[in-house]
C-alpha cells in the first residue's frame, strides 16, 4: 500500500483489517513518523483540547469492542 502524500492541511485516510496490519503499515513502511494519538470514549482529555495535536500526528480510530489489542501495543510502546 503506497503512503498518502503529505499535502499541507490535509487529511489521508487508511483502513487496515486490524492493528497488526496498521502497525506494520506505520512502522516498517513508513519508519513509525510522529506521534500515534489514540481515541477512545474512555480517554480522559477532551479531543479538541487547545495544543492537544502537533503537526505530523497520526489519529487512531478504531472500535471500541476491539480496543484491547491496540490499547495493550500502544502502552507497550510508551514503555520502548
Amino acid at each position: 500500500m503506497p503512503p498518502c502524500p503529505i499535502l499541507r492541511n490535509s487529511v489521508c485516510v487508511k483502513v487496515h483489517d486490524d492493528w497488526g496490519a496498521f502497525h506494520r503499515y506505520w512502522r516498517d513502511d513508513l519508519g513509525a513518523p510522529g506521534r500515534l494519538v489514540a481515541f477512545s470514549k474512555f480517554g480522559a482529555r477532551p479531543h479538541a483540547e487547545e495544543g492537544a495535536y502537533l503537526p505530523g500526528d497520526w489519529l487512531l480510530f478504531g472500535a471500541e469492542t476491539t480496543a484491547g489489542e491496540c490499547s495493550s501495543q500502544l502502552s507497550a510502546m510508551r514503555q520502548e
